[in-house]
């Protein structure tokens, strides 16, 4: 990632980042980046701090001890002593991708988003923007329905449907976005929402 001028990001938030390995990774490819893990697993958190350490960009990744309801209600602040250029979320279950993607919108970052976990984590303070486009029925049938395992074809189009219906709201905050998919082989959760104002 690189903005428009072609700098690297300054702050970026890994919502849900657990471990911290995409903020590690991320650390070493940018090493002038400051990074915030937020996640509500303290032995994750520990870990992360561990791995970060050992790999020589500790100092510049906060691991954060917090609700991402919490953290947005506060207004990331965060967010206040240093600007957050990109939100990451990689596998964020449930409606934490769709919380991820809102909070993104609402501080004007960049995003990198990829949802899983179709049809659990549901956030009861925050309703999704994409589930004003269907019916309650309808939802909550797409959710169910992304979770067949023994049907991954139906698995795959449910997904498709509700990362379309998150992709026309996404549209709608005036961002440059698209729906990239990598290979499936390595997961069939493989939607990745690329967003830039």
């Amino acid at each position: 990632y690189r903005d428009r001028l072609g700098q690297a990001p300054k702050h970026i938030l890994d919502v849900g980042g657990g471990r911290g390995d995409l903020a590690t990774a991320l650390a070493c490819a940018f090493p002038t980046t400051h990074l915030t893990v937020i996640d509500l697993n303290p032995p994750s958190l520990q870990a992360g701090k561990d791995y970060a350490k050992a790999r020589g960009c500790g100092d510049r990744i906060d691991f954060v001890l917090a609700d991402m309801v919490d953290f947005v209600k506060a207004e990331g602040d965060l967010a206040v002593k240093m600007p957050i250029d990109l939100v990451v979320a990689l596998h964020a279950c449930g409606d934490l991708s769709d919380l991820a993607l809102s909070y993104a919108a609402q501080i004007e970052a960049a995003f990198v988003i990829c949802p899983c976990c179709y049809g659990k984590r549901h956030i009861a303070q925050f309703t999704p923007d994409w589930e004003g486009l269907c019916s309650d029925s309808a939802r909550k049938s797409l959710r169910r329905m992304s979770e067949l395992h023994e049907l991954p074809e139906v698995s795959r189009l449910s997904m498709q449907l509700i990362n379309s219906m998150r992709f026309q709201r996404i549209q709608k905050s005036q961002y440059c976005v698209s729906l990239e998919q990598y290979d499936i082989t390595k997961s069939i959760r493989n939607h990745v929402f690329v967003g830039m104002r």
